[in-house]
Parts: structure tokens; C-alpha cells; sequence
């Protein structure tokens, strides 16, 4: 498990490298909204969705949440694989699309609602 946890801490550390490499070679400036989305996604609780709900009604925010989720989609524009970057499984075992069957909506939500979609 050390050994895992090293080799995470590694990638990590080349992705941030790689990660400056290309915003310097592309003009881009490394937003600290991102960095703030990128460590609350996986949302895996009923608490970090509140705190992500909260911080979306922020316009700057919203807007870095979009360009986060835009980059997540890639070419393909795939939404099943932003889905599962966005959401444990074990947070939407308590969640469908309706709320129906003592579940929470997703529909309802302002990430997939304004965000997502």
C-alpha cells in the first residue's frame, strides 16, 4: 500500500509538472478554481455536493467548472465517463435522475442541471 500510494504521489507530481509545461506553452494561467474542483470531484457525500452547490451560484466558479467539465469530455463528448469522474458509485447509490424510491435527485442538482448539461 506505501509502495501505491508513492507511485500516486509520483504521477502526481509529473501531471502537475506536465500540467505547467503546457499552460506555459499555451499562454494559459493555472486557475486556483480549478485546482478547488479538481480536489473536490469525486463527490462521495451528501456534504462536498452541498459545498460544490453552494460555490456554483459564483459566476468565476461556474465558469471554471464548466472549462473543467469541457476538459473532462474531451472529443468525444462522452457524458458517461464525466459521470464517473464526477461521482463515486457509492455517492450515487443514494441518487437517481427522479428522486423516486426515497433517492435523491440528480436532476435537481445545479451541477448536472446548469453545469452538466
Amino acid at each position: 500500500m506505501l509502495a501505491q500510494n508513492q507511485l500516486i504521489r509520483e504521477c502526481k507530481v509529473m501531471l502537475k509538472k506536465v500540467q505547467q509545461s503546457v499552460c506555459y506553452m499555451t499562454g494559459e494561467t493555472e486557475d486556483e478554481n480549478i485546482r478547488e474542483i479538481s480536489s473536490l470531484l469525486h463527490l462521495n457525500s451528501k456534504e462536498t455536493s452541498i459545498q460544490m452547490e453552494a460555490k456554483i451560484s459564483n459566476a468565476e466558479y461556474r465558469q471554471a467548472l464548466s472549462t473543467y467539465i469541457y476538459k473532462l469530455k474531451g472529443p468525444s463528448g462522452c457524458l458517461n465517463d464525466v459521470i464517473r469522474k464526477l461521482f463515486t458509485d457509492e455517492f450515487l447509490q443514494h441518487y437517481n435522475w427522479d428522486g423516486r424510491w426515497e433517492r435523491e435527485s440528480l436532476a435537481q442538482m445545479k451541477l448536472v442541471d446548469e453545469i452538466l448539461f
